[in-house]
């Protein structure tokens, strides 16, 4: 899937680790940041080496770390260790490089697998621990792999918390898809050549303590991350009537010379009226099997395999149950 990865290919734009050590040199031509990518999971699945190599972090570490650290362990899963076996590599580099460097800035990237499916339990979790949220198996394991994913959360804040970097830290959380349980009554388990929103659905939570909590409704992308990551950053201000934590300071020209490198766009930043309604892309799993075009409440989707294309309003058919494509030649 990850054609990107390929030695010929390359990415559109720079990444975050990249961007942020080339907009926040220091006086020596050096940057202010450190980066590193965390995750318990082998690499050697689908070139994700490949592919976080070319996103440029500073450091990686992987399940290969872990078996040097503590020995072999088993998966857990489709990808490798447990989660929770990288948190003493993402807590030795964070405090190894503040010891070195106390005002170093520090950009972690932490990939979790224990939430994709098959959802196993953790080897030494006790029976009596697995709770029955809902009679259908599937759906279930879900439920309790995202309880367990939870206590990780909190175990990786109470972490900040302890190291007195709770404030200063802008926490991140997304993932790359949802998930399909038989939504709407459709016989559609998993992700396989689904179009339905259910499968491209997923959390965009950006946390601070001087953030202020509100939730953004709209249509947005993956693409729009970055650049929302970059507008937290750098566009809060400070003032004796309204003080807030600035986690960088750039000049707001750097500021629109950074957004504007970017397809997305910065999800605090509200649509222009006069403008139309964007489109957005997405590509259905395994092999591209749908493809997706949105100009919301519109929704047309590909399907590659049968040559069928369908069309749906989401504002009067949120279910997608209607294709107006058909109904147009039925009446």
């Amino acid at each position: 899937f990850l054609k990107e990865a390929n030695p010929e290919n390359i990415l559109y734009e720079k990444c975050l680790p990249e961007l942020l050590r080339e907009f926040f040199p220091t006086n020596n031509n050096e940057s202010i940041f450190n980066s590193a990518f965390f995750t318990a999971a082998r690499d050697d699945f689908d070139h994700q080496r490949e592919i976080i190599d070319k996103m440029k972090f500073d450091t990686v570490r992987s399940a290969s770390n872990i078996y040097a650290e503590v020995g072999y362990v088993s998966d857990l899963g489709m990808f490798g260790p447990a989660d929770p076996y990288i948190l003493p590599l993402l807590w030795k580099w964070i405090d190894q490089n503040l010891a070195e460097q106390p005002t170093k800035h520090l950009m972690t990237s932490l990939l979790i697998t224990g939430t994709h499916e098959p959802f196993p339990m953790p080897h030494n979790q006790r029976e009596d621990e697995y709770h029955y949220y809902i009679y259908e198996a599937h759906i279930n394991g879900y439920l309790n792999a995202l309880h367990i994913t939870d206590k990780l959360i909190k175990e990786i804040i109470d972490g900040f918390i302890s190291r007195h970097l709770y404030n200063d830290t802008l926490f991140v959380i997304t993932s790359d898809h949802g998930y399909v349980f038989n939504d709407h009554g459709r016989e559609i388990l998993g992700l396989l050549s689904t179009p339905l929103e259910s499968a491209f659905s997923v959390p965009l939570i950006l946390h601070n303590p001087h953030l202020e909590a509100k939730q953004l409704n709209g249509q947005f992308t993956t693409m729009d991350i970055l650049p929302t990551i970059m507008d937290v950053l750098l566009s809060s201000i400070k003032s004796a009537e309204h003080p807030t934590n600035q986690l960088l300071s750039v000049p707001s020209h750097k500021l629109q010379s950074i957004l504007s490198r970017y397809e997305g766009t910065s999800v605090l930043r509200m649509p222009i009226a006069q403008q139309p309604a964007r489109h957005t892309f997405q590509l259905s799993n395994p092999g591209n099997s749908y493809i997706v075009v949105k100009q919301y409440p519109r929704k047309l989707t590909y399907d590659v395999a049968n040559d069928q294309v369908h069309l749906y309003h989401l504002g009067y058919d949120p279910l997608e149950l209607v294709d107006l494509i058909a109904l147009d030649h039925a009446i």
